[in-house]
């Protein structure tokens, strides 16, 4: 069983209207945060309000498929999978933005500059997490002279868990087009594989 399934079982306590009803409080908390401060939910609900709003965070397939093998009522769970497709769907529209993420180090797993681009593959390696999404930006500075150069690129790729743990690697300008080359040539050894009789089979 997984920690999500056991974080909602206490909504099991509670009758379906209440339950769908802090499911939307939570949602709504979610999408704007001074909309349904905490302090107002009486004590009887804050158990299950928080255990809603922490699963609405870590929105994504796993969690969805969670919920679908999860024992709770039919109406509750169908609501609570509907507003996790409504987070889902907000978030991938912000793809390349970076806007869902938060600059806490205690959220995130930090990956400096002059890292290799390998370590980010040693992050899933030894902690066995696996990879649930990707977001990215690219930061630089305009020159001031008439020729408009852009100075001093970097690209900032933060990866989601599917724990809802996010890591953050920043690159340089010579580390993307290694980056960049590395996938070319994984891109060109997959199609080569395709390409050979048998080997999809």
């Amino acid at each position: 069983m997984s920690a999500i399934i056991k974080s909602l079982a206490i909504l099991k306590k509670l009758d379906d209207e209440t339950a769908i009803q802090l499911i939307d409080s939570a949602y709504d908390y979610y999408i704007d945060p001074s909309s349904y401060p905490l302090k107002k939910l009486t004590i009887n609900v804050r158990a299950p309000f928080s255990a809603i709003y922490s699963v609405l965070k870590k929105a994504g397939i796993k969690v969805y498929k969670d919920i679908s093998a999860s024992s709770l009522p039919k109406p509750v769970k169908s609501h609570l999978q509907t507003k996790l497709a409504s987070i889902y769907e907000i978030n991938a529209k912000r793809m390349g933005l970076l806007t869902t993420y938060k600059d806490e180090c205690d959220k995130k797993r930090i990956v400096d500059a002059n890292t290799q681009i390998e370590s980010i593959d040693n992050v899933f390696s030894e902690t066995g997490k696996k990879y649930e999404s990707c977001q990215w930006k690219v930061n630089y500075i305009l020159s001031h002279s008439k020729l408009h150069r852009v100075m001093m690129p970097e690209v900032v790729i933060e990866i989601q868990l599917e724990d809802g743990e996010k890591v953050k690697m920043t690159l340089s300008g010579g580390q993307f087009d290694e980056l960049r080359r590395q996938v070319a040539l994984l891109l060109r050894s997959m199609h080569q594989i395709e390409c050979v009789p048998g080997m999809n089979r």
